[in-house]
């Protein structure tokens, strides 16, 4: 019995995968938030870490299930996809934590608040697309989370690029401006990772319509 048992199908729910991936999502951005609003980086920074150590966990799992799985939901190369650009998004906010930390930036920039504000918005946006997706069919629910998401995005940009003249203008010191050049950089490409699981989501919604 236990011979055939390896030949079955194991079946695994993918998209709650993607849900516990898109939480960390939010959990790290919030962690972020927390961080750039203390006086004391390090603990926030920890925190983080672990969490992108969980959605490294995940991404393994979700090869595991790929491979183990007979027949997936969707394409395979887009599940895993998908999964690849949610880890993204968290390595990102965790990389810009240890910026924070390793060059030890002193006070933070109001720019950077302001970055952070966005992400949290763009990972919630990023949270709630994804439950939709399970109906694998375009929706109005769908189509305006991937708006929202697109929104945000642009925003983040318009400030990204304001932030890097203020620093250009107000800092003399080169290092100092490479220190929070790096930062600022994390932060908006976090934000276009965001953009490309919307992406990613629409183009396997498009496959099923």
């Amino acid at each position: 019995m236990s011979i055939f048992r390896k030949f079955l199908p194991f079946e695994y729910n993918f998209f709650e995968l993607f849900d516990r991936q898109a939480a960390l999502l939010v959990r790290a951005a919030e962690s972020f938030q927390t961080l750039v609003h203390s006086s004391s980086y390090e603990p926030h920074a920890d925190r983080i870490r672990a969490i992108e150590m969980e959605g490294d966990h995940l991404v393994a799992l979700c090869d595991e299930m790929v491979n183990k799985t007979f027949i997936t939901p969707i394409d395979r190369e887009e599940i895993l996809k998908l999964t690849s650009t949610l880890d993204d998004v968290i390595d990102l906010i965790d990389a810009a934590a240890d910026c924070i930390v390793i060059y030890k930036v002193g006070p933070m920039r109001q720019s950077v608040r302001d970055m952070t504000d966005l992400l949290i918005r763009a990972t919630t946006a990023v949270r709630a697309l994804l439950i939709p997706l399970k109906k694998m069919k375009q929706t109005d629910e769908i189509r305006n989370l991937c708006v929202e998401i697109h929104r945000i995005e642009n925003e983040v940009d318009l400030v990204f690029r304001a932030a890097l003249g203020e620093l250009f203008e107000q800092e003399s010191d080169a290092k100092t401006i490479i220190k929070w050049k790096e930062v600022l950089e994390n932060l908006e490409e976090t934000a276009d990772r965001c953009e490309d699981v919307a992406d990613n989501v629409q183009r396997i919604i498009l496959e099923f319509d």
